[in-house]
């Protein structure tokens, strides 16, 4: 059976352009579950890290401030050496 060419031309245009969209859908969907899941994540860690003994924190929370207290003095050592600058 003849088909003409122009219908031939519409069905693989229309077949690509589908194609497409639900690729490009996936994609979306993808990255909205991904970010879904991140959060999950995150909440079950915050609460896992509040329910944790008093003493398991408590190391990890001076190790946090002994690395903020040492990122400061770097930053203040860093300025203090920039020109024009009299301390």
């Amino acid at each position: 059976m003849a088909v003409p060419d122009w219908v031939k031309i519409w069905f693989l245009a229309r077949s690509a352009a589908s194609a497409a969209k639900s690729a490009s859908r996936m994609v979306d969907m993808l990255a909205l579950l991904f970010w879904v899941l991140f959060i999950r994540l995150d909440e079950v860690n915050s609460k896992r890290f509040c329910l944790a003994p008093i003493l398991l924190r408590s190391s990890l929370i001076r190790a946090m401030a002994l690395s903020s207290l040492l990122m400061a003095d770097g930053v203040t050592a860093s300025a203090g050496s920039l020109p024009g600058r009299t301390n």
